[in-house]
């Protein structure tokens, strides 16, 4: 059942500001950092900030090589259930499969070894996950949640005093990324609960896609082979399908990008710069509120044959 109708609220995913999630399971929905950051309303503007200061907090350390501390930074971060977005299998409620610091550390280890662009892609999430193989969707949105926890908590708690849906507090809820102390912070909070006593988190749906559209296939198919097609002249093939199957090697799409972007940094700047102008007009992966719709009653149904 969805979250308003749960608690008899008179709206439609239009009409309220978050999304209206089916709460007996998960729905194929990811927070993505790149449309945060191309908002600036109150929550959006916490949430860089946060994402900002976790990031260069990370990159400090590794750059000064204190990997323990680095690793330590990371053992906080995991799958919260009470958002109920991301892959679940079918008639399974909400199990925290997802995201693990022990994925985390991975993820930080290998973009700090891919030398020269490093800097750029742990300091802009949005970057990072473009070049490390077995990053998606599922794990980044995990670590964004939990550095942002904070503000999903006190979104949450304002939407549901404007529908009157009751809460209850939770001292100490879970870990958030505190930019004051530069650290994680206990979080108590009001939320509300599902049947089962369980709390709900709500997301903001300007904060969501159903799938990362500044992907790693974008960047080789609209930005780099062009260029290598341009470089070629008329001995290119005839689509950059066969350039694309004639270049790669033995390389995963995403290790040929870093490592193609390590030789032509002036490559990937551009790519950045496009990307940066890009996500301030109306983002590519932003849902309407009927795709929204679609999504979870598509997932609602899924629940119901299982």
């Amino acid at each position: 059942m969805q979250f308003t109708k749960i608690f008899n609220v008179a709206a439609t995913q239009k009409t309220v500001d978050f999304v209206n999630i089916e709460v007996g399971g998960d729905q194929p929905f990811y927070i993505d950092p790149s449309i945060i950051a191309g908002k600036n309303d109150k929550y959006a503007v916490r949430a860089k900030e946060s994402l900002k200061d976790f990031f260069e907090v990370v990159h400090g350390l590794y750059e000064s090589k204190c990997f323990d501390e680095a690793r330590g930074l990371l053992l906080f971060a995991s799958e919260n259930d009470a958002i109920h977005f991301g892959q679940t299998r079918k008639g399974k409620k909400s199990d925290g499969t997802g995201c693990s610091a022990t994925m985390l550390v991975e993820l930080f280890e290998k973009v700090h070894e891919k030398g020269r662009i490093a800097k750029r892609m742990l300091l802009e999430p949005y970057h990072s996950y473009l070049f490390i193989d077995g990053i998606a969707e599922d794990r980044m949105s995990d670590l964004i949640s939990n550095v942002i926890l904070d503000v999903l908590c006190d979104f949450t708690k304002e939407q549901c005093d404007l529908l009157g849906v009751p809460t209850q507090f939770f001292k100490d809820y879970r870990y958030y990324w505190n930019v004051d102390t530069h650290e994680w912070s206990s979080k108590s909070a009001f939320l509300p609960v599902d049947g089962e006593g369980n709390p709900i988190l709500l997301v903001p749906k300007n904060f969501i896609t159903n799938r990362f559209k500044l992907n790693v296939g974008t960047l080789i198919f609209q930005y780099i082979l062009p260029l290598e097609m341009d470089k070629l002249g008329d001995k290119a093939p005839s689509n950059k399908k066969d350039l694309w199957n004639e270049i790669r090697g033995e390389h995963s799409q995403k290790d040929f990008a870093a490592l193609y972007c390590s030789k032509y940094p002036e490559v990937y700047r551009e790519y950045c710069r496009r990307t940066d102008h890009r996500i301030q007009g109306r983002h590519p992966g932003e849902l309407t509120d009927l795709e929204i719709e679609a999504i979870v009653s598509f997932s609602q149904c899924e629940e119901e044959q299982a």
